[in-house]
């Protein structure tokens, strides 16, 4: 999972924005001598609103982004992909913001400040469709009728089962030339049953540093294995894999890996 740090960096900063902004509104209503709760008269033109308004817009927008792209990570979207819409919608939140915060007309409904709303909005939408997406075909390559295999792909060299659950036989291996870092890191791997057992997280040598359990990259154990015991393929999307024998438990049971 750490090759989603840039995504995950964005998902925190958004996280300590809304505790910024709620300790801002909290602070700013204590000064003025107001209760806690909405802030009346409830006018753009009234600072202390405004300040309460950017708190509350930022709570509501947190967990309906943060839980999609928290989930686009397990799915295994595309590591820039995803960190592209997370500092999109971050930019976004900290412009309405600053829009709103500063007060005047383009702060009003209807203009500026609605347009960066919605801009949000949409973001969030479209981390929705990527990772729905994203499941949707891994879903339909298990499901889709396949032709019946050929004595010779009918058992995976790498899988200790009939048949893989995914038809890897339609995958494009990879040469020897693109077993690079800059293309393997953060591939996923998958053990016996198509299970998720790891990512890889950086080649040593002839060894691949594959995580191991965690979330999120915290907590993940690190053991490396043998690059000739995983099969690195690309699928239908262009996004690289790899298949191994190895079980998750097995992994875990190795030595922890140190550089």
């Amino acid at each position: 999972m750490e090759s989603y740090w840039l995504s995950v960096l964005g998902v925190l900063a958004l996280c300590l924005l809304s505790v910024a902004l709620a300790i801002y509104s909290g602070s700013s209503k204590g000064f003025a001598g107001k209760l806690a709760g909405p802030v009346i008269p409830a006018d753009d033109d009234n600072p202390l609103y405004r300040i309460d308004r950017v708190h509350m817009n930022s709570v509501e927008a947190l967990a309906p982004f943060v839980v999609p792209a928290v989930l686009a990570m397990m799915a295994g979207v595309g590591p820039g992909t995803l960190a592209v819409l997370v500092w999109i919608h971050l930019a976004i939140r900290l412009m309405h913001m600053a829009v709103y915060l500063r007060g005047g007309n383009v702060a009003k409904g209807g203009s500026v400040r609605t347009i960066l709303y919605v801009s949000g909005a949409l973001v969030t939408l479209i981390l929705i469709l990527v990772r729905d997406g994203r499941r949707f075909a891994e879903q339909r390559s298990l499901f889709a009728p396949t032709a019946e295999p050929s004595p010779r792909s009918e058992v995976h060299p790498l899988c200790n089962h009939r048949r893989c659950a995914m038809d890897h036989t339609s995958h494009v291996r990879l040469t020897n030339a693109e077993l690079t870092p800059d293309i393997l890191e953060g591939a996923t791997i998958y053990g016996p049953d198509d299970e998720k057992i790891g990512s890889v997280d950086h080649l040593h040598g002839s060894q691949v540093v594959i995580d191991v359990g965690g979330f999120l990259g915290i907590g993940a154990k690190p053991v490396a294995v043998a690059a000739s015991q995983l099969d690195f393929m690309r699928d239908e999307d262009g996004d690289v894999h790899a298949v191994t024998s190895w079980t998750k438990d097995q992994l875990k049971a190795m030595p922890e890996h140190r550089d």
